[in-house]
């Protein structure tokens, strides 16, 4: 009698396998609908014009030796980064081509802090990390506006996952420079982002404890911040002195404001999600919130008894610091958004207050 062929025997029921990043899909999916909404829901704003304008005019000096203006004096991010690109996009599509490459870089930020959230902490936690920041005010203004503020930060968030995807697997210097050289190129579109890379170089350190440990921790800092250095010290030799000049007058030159340090640091605790306490001064607020980042990071310093939850929750306290810097010595001249600064940096602010909180509810699998 001849045996039943592969073919004959009842088979088990098929198990279709659903891809681990299915949950990412519904949250570009709203994303970019709620961002196409704003695509044409005005006429280009003056920043829009004058990178756009520029872009164009940079072209045709590259292919044509038009005389331009010095735009490297005054423009507050390389003007050799985004107005090209954003005038390729707009001699394909008009304002809207170049609307619509900002909401590509915006989604590409997306699904990066989607990849890194879920290397550390799970599924779950990436889901919601990245719904949160799809759904933000900000994040959809950016998709929607042709600036250079919007690979600015695609550029920090690929350099983040770089940082985050190290593992415990030694120095990795490819991975850092690799970090380096986009966190450099972000500096480069955006000058104010030099205060990101004082956060990038924390979760350097971060990330590497408890394992590898400290001494990997450092060799990978000091791999990304000296690719950083010597790529930007590299430009500013073959750009010229405009570009120095162009970076201390945005970002160096202060605008003259009233606030002191404290009560930006106060206020800036408060958008955390730290509200204050009824019957307390206003300076306790701002002592207490000068504090509180720095008690977070001695609680988790190596050679103390290591509280993992303030350990964890030292990056939002950094990430906290960097805002309120942000809040002080950046104030731009109208010639900026400054709506959109005020409500990035309340929104980022109070995500990363949110984002300490999670933390201590222990979803993911790998502590930082």
């Amino acid at each position: 009698m001849g045996g039943r062929t592969e073919a004959d025997r009842p088979g088990r029921p098929t198990r279709w396998r659903v891809p681990g990043g299915w949950p990412l899909l519904p949250v570009l999916i709203v994303q970019t609908l709620l961002t196409l909404r704003l695509l044409g829901a005005d006429t280009a704003y003056q920043d829009e014009a004058l990178y756009l304008w520029a872009g164009h005019l940079q072209w045709a000096s590259w292919l044509h030796g038009t005389a331009i203006p010095p735009f490297p004096y005054y423009f507050s991010g390389a003007p050799v980064i985004y107005p090209p690109l954003g005038a390729l996009a707009d001699h394909a599509g008009g304002l809207a081509g170049a609307r619509a490459l900002s909401l590509v870089f915006m989604l590409g930020a997306t699904t990066l802090l989607w990849s890194a959230a879920r290397y550390r902490y799970g599924r779950r936690a990436a889901f919601f990390a990245a719904a949160l920041f799809a759904v933000l005010g900000p994040t959809l203004h950016l998709g929607a506006f042709a600036t250079y503020k919007a690979l600015s930060l695609l550029l920090v968030a690929l350099a983040a996952w770089c940082v985050l995807r190290a593992g415990e697997r030694g120095a990795l210097p490819g991975r850092m420079i690799a970090a380096g050289a986009a966190l450099a190129l972000a500096n480069a579109a955006s000058y104010s982002t030099v205060l990101f890379d004082v956060l990038v170089a924390a979760l350097v350190v971060l990330a590497a404890f408890p394992a590898p440990g400290g001494q990997v921790a450092l060799r990978r800092a000091g791999i990304l911040l000296a690719t950083v250095i010597a790529l930007l010290g590299a430009g500013l030799l073959v750009g010229g002195s405009n570009y120095l000049n162009g970076f201390t007058v945005t970002v160096l030159t202060p605008v003259a404001h009233t606030s002191s340090p404290l009560v930006v640091l106060s206020s800036t605790w408060y958008w955390g999600g730290h509200p204050r306490r009824p019957g307390r001064r206003r300076g306790c607020d701002q002592r207490r919130a000068a504090g509180g980042a720095g008690r977070d990071l001695a609680a988790g310093c190596p050679g103390r008894r290591r509280d993992p939850v303030r350990f964890q929750n030292s990056a939002a306290g950094l990430d906290l610091g960097i805002y309120a810097a942000r809040s002080y010595s950046l104030m731009r001249p109208p010639r900026t958004d400054r709506r959109l600064i005020r409500s990035s940096e309340r929104s980022g602010a109070g995500w990363s207050g949110l984002g300490g909180r999670s933390w201590r509810l222990r979803w993911g699998r790998r502590p930082l």
